[in-house]
């Protein structure tokens, strides 16, 4: 079984340095991670690798930060609770965290752009806190996503460790 755990880092893009030091943790760690932020170099193209990895990935963290509208995050948002609760039923685990800001202060979208994206977060987020699965949490800011991804990761790695030991003993 692969032993490998690799963090999906999904979520707000646009350039914005978020990801740092969770990359800077996760090398530490040995947690493999995957960035779909490409800045202005990112294309259509990438949209098979991001879809593999939102398939596939230990973890997936969504934060939808306040400085950008956030549309596609929480859009995608809903396709991960689905692939979450999907992927138990085959016998897998994914986790899916998520960091929902409540303002928008996008400053290159419209004031009606800001206003919509406000309104999708708090309805994406009261479903989001409806859902209520283990395997879904949301928390409120970067240092308890960062925190919350590490100890998923670290229980990813013990039941993984637990589940080959048990399988070597039973041969």
């Amino acid at each position: 079984m692969n032993e490998q755990i690799t963090v999906g880092l999904f979520g707000t893009c646009g350039n914005n340095p978020w990801r740092d030091p969770f990359i800077e943790q996760y090398d530490t760690a040995g947690i493999n991670w995957f960035n779909p932020d490409a800045g202005d170099n990112w294309h259509p193209g990438m949209i098979d690798d991001e879809n593999h990895h939102l398939q596939t990935d230990d973890v997936i963290l969504f934060p939808v930060l306040e400085q950008t509208t956030g549309f596609g995050s929480l859009g995608e948002i809903g396709f991960s609770i689905s692939n979450v609760v999907r992927k138990i039923t085959n016998g897998h685990l994914q986790y899916l965290i998520v960091l929902i800001d409540d303002d928008c202060k996008d400053d290159k979208a419209t004031e009606q752009e800001r206003k919509h994206s406000i309104k999708t977060r708090k309805l994406v987020k009261s479903k989001l806190l409806e859902v209520n699965h283990p395997m879904i949490l949301v928390v409120h800011n970067l240092a308890d996503m960062l925190t919350a991804s590490i100890h998923v990761c670290n229980s990813v790695k013990l039941q993984r460790s637990i589940g080959n030991l048990y399988r070597v003993n039973s041969r």
